[in-house]
């Protein structure tokens, strides 16, 4: 049946916003398994990739695997391209241009080129012939040093967490706990529709992402739902700071209010602005 004959409700759309499947991830992994010569912890790992649906999911072993050797992967790119300045771009200082670039230019050429097999064709100026088994071997040993050698004990979301930090924290030290909302683990990462985005080159805390998520029916407005990341206040001691954030993690949704006799009569408060 075509898309005429699908009625597609909020759920449908709902799924769109949880989509986690990693394009990057799946030409990484197809070279890590192509490459083949592994063995020990490598070779269950590689064996854990080829049986991988590049899902992204917080419960996820496989997606730790493929984050931690992407992220040596962004590194050794890094190091190549930008040499002698490229201590002020992983160590996140100042050069935000440079990540920027990295991001839009760069890694995606070399993703394209390494799924398409026309890395031998890039001008780079250095070679990247080792990168994506280093690469591998790189984020395959940091698990096994951080979590042990089980890879039961590898799930993304240990690693994938929000962080928000509210403005004045640094104003008032030592109260970040009554300032800031909790850390959450989420799927996704910067490269898929469930956007939750890292740095290229640190740790794997949630720094950027959608500021909402919106799904409307023009035929009944009030059929919409949406979701933020915190809640409806930015007011720390609210309930409604944070309230919305567990549901966001878990990509539900509440109903948008648009009819002005529903909103009325459901209000918490009221507020009364008047001529002063």
């Amino acid at each position: 049946a075509g898309l005429a004959d699908q009625k597609i409700g909020v759920a449908d759309m709902s799924s769109i916003h949880a989509d986690a499947i990693s394009i990057p991830a799946g030409v990484f992994t197809r070279a890590v398994v192509a490459a083949g010569g592994w063995d020990g912890i490598h070779g269950i790992a590689a064996d854990l990739l080829a049986r991988w649906d590049f899902d992204l999911k917080k419960d996820s072993m496989e997606a730790a695997i493929y984050s931690a050797s992407n992220r040596f992967l962004n590194i050794f790119l890094m190091m190549a391209a930008y040499r002698g300045a490229v201590k002020g771009v992983i160590d996140e200082g100042d050069n935000v241009g440079a990540e920027d670039h990295f991001r839009r230019q760069l890694r995606p050429d070399f993703i394209q080129r390494l799924g398409d097999g026309t890395l031998d064709e890039a001008n780079y100026g250095f070679q990247v012939d080792e990168f994506v088994k280093k690469a591998f071997k790189g984020g395959v040993d940091e698990l096994v040093m951080q979590f042990g050698i089980d890879p039961t004990n590898w799930r993304w979301g240990d690693r994938h967490r929000t962080d928000h930090v509210h403005p004045l924290e640094n104003a008032f030290r030592g109260n970040g706990n009554m300032l800031n909302p909790p850390k959450v683990e989420t799927d996704g990462n910067g490269d898929v529709p469930w956007a939750s985005g890292h740095s290229a080159f640190g740790d794997f805390l949630v720094k950027s992402g959608p500021v909402n998520r919106y799904i409307h029916d023009p035929s009944n407005w009030s059929n919409g739902r949406w979701i933020v990341p915190l809640g409806s206040s930015g007011h720390p001691g609210s309930p409604h700071f944070s309230d919305q954030q567990e549901m966001w993690a878990k990509v539900e949704t509440i109903p948008q209010l648009w009819d002005w006799d529903e909103i009325a009569t459901t209000a918490e408060t009221t507020q009364h602005l008047l001529p002063g």
